[in-house]
């Protein structure tokens, strides 16, 4: 890569850059030294990452939470995997009709023994049971 023996265009940048890696390689303290910056920036890097992905969970906990006005607690929502245009079931006509942002309903099951509540949120729809 030397420039005097090669003729590309970038010959002589690409032989800055390998005489600054052998200055680095070439001596032991510089190498050293070297070896305590690249630790540190891969230990900044994993760390980083790590905060980023708590920060998601986080996030989307806070997402799917809701503040209750009867207990003051917080209480999960979770998303279907229901269409709102097709989310209400009704049993008079035995048809799927659509549901619009704010609805809550609520839908019977086990003969009528167990009861989950849903709402349609975000243009979602979520059990809030």
């Amino acid at each position: 890569v030397h420039p005097d023996k090669n003729e590309h265009p970038r010959a002589a940048e690409a032989f800055r850059v390998l005489r600054a890696a052998w200055d680095v390689v070439s001596s032991p303290e510089r190498r050293k030294e070297h070896e305590i910056k690249r630790r540190a920036h891969s230990e900044l890097t994993r760390s980083v990452g790590e905060f980023l992905s708590r920060l998601q969970d986080d996030l989307r906990e806070a997402m799917n939470t809701m503040m209750c006005s009867k207990c003051q607690g917080k209480h999960k929502r979770f998303e279907l995997d229901r269409d709102p245009l097709s989310a209400r079931y009704c049993a008079e006509c035995s048809q799927l009709h659509p549901a619009e942002e704010g609805d809550f309903w609520a839908e019977s099951s086990l003969l009528g023994l167990k009861i989950t509540y849903l709402a349609v949120m975000d243009g979602k729809v979520y059990d809030i049971t």
